[in-house]
């Protein structure tokens, strides 16, 4: 009898200790099973739609107006992001990227300036100067000084002084400060054009008058220069 009493109480101590692994296991694997559910949702942005039936919430739990995805908006924000430094640049690169194949100049210029410098990306000469020319093509100024440069020096283009040269003329035409400052340079080195003291020393007074940052550099220069003839380089002006 004794013996039995002993077998007996082995037994239930064996039942009492599976019964609390199995409570164990029961407490650990529940939240799991509830865990796929609470991140269906997803965070905005991680590949779900983004359209306008979809809703970005805040920590408060109200939702949040998101600006349609345009060429403009994306500038805006790439512009942004550059201000983190690097935990910003690979989203600005990703955004400028996007506008820029949109046909945005401006953001053609600051794709071209990222890769020329390597922010959030492997540096690319090539790809820089054809994201230049793109932009320059359509008006902007920046972008214009570039891509003369690259044409100059012969980065990422065939060497062509001439048309870096033009370029450059077309960026200080539209008051461009440091084109216009290079303009009388190149004027007294004759690279890429002829030397001519006396041009040289009408942009370089242009030159002085453009550091005060007139809001219209149109007067000064044609005061100085004559009328702009336009820039045959361009091919569409940007809006």
């Amino acid at each position: 009898m004794i013996v039995g009493v002993k077998m007996h109480n082995k037994r239930g101590s064996v039942y009492q200790l599976l019964k609390q692994v199995l409570v164990g296991m029961l407490i650990f694997v529940l939240p799991l099973v509830h865990i796929p559910q609470v991140l269906a949702c997803g965070w905005f942005g991680d590949g779900e739609d983004s359209g306008p039936e979809a809703l970005a919430v805040g920590a408060d739990g109200k939702r949040i107006e998101v600006a349609p995805e345009t060429p403009v908006t994306m500038f805006r924000e790439a512009n942004r992001l550059l201000k983190f430094g690097l935990s910003g640049y690979s989203g600005a690169f990703r955004l400028f990227l996007k506008a820029a194949k949109q046909g945005y100049a401006p953001a053609q210029n600051n794709l071209a300036n990222m890769l020329e410098q390597g922010l959030g990306v492997v540096p690319d000469s090539k790809e820089s100067a054809h994201w230049y020319l793109q932009a320059a093509r359509a008006g902007e100024a920046r972008a214009q000084h570039s891509i003369g440069n690259d044409y100059i020096k012969g980065i990422g283009v065939e060497k062509k002084p001439t048309t870096g040269f033009q370029w450059i003329m077309c960026s200080a035409r539209q008051g461009h400060l440091s084109a216009v400052s290079q303009l009388a340079e190149l004027y007294h080195k004759g690279l890429g054009t002829a030397v001519n003291h006396t041009k040289a020393g009408a942009w370089e007074k242009v030159a002085k008058q453009l550091a005060t940052r007139p809001k219209n550099p149109a007067p000064v220069i044609e005061a100085q220069i004559g009328e702009n003839p336009g820039c045959p380089l361009v091919t569409k002006k940007t809006s």
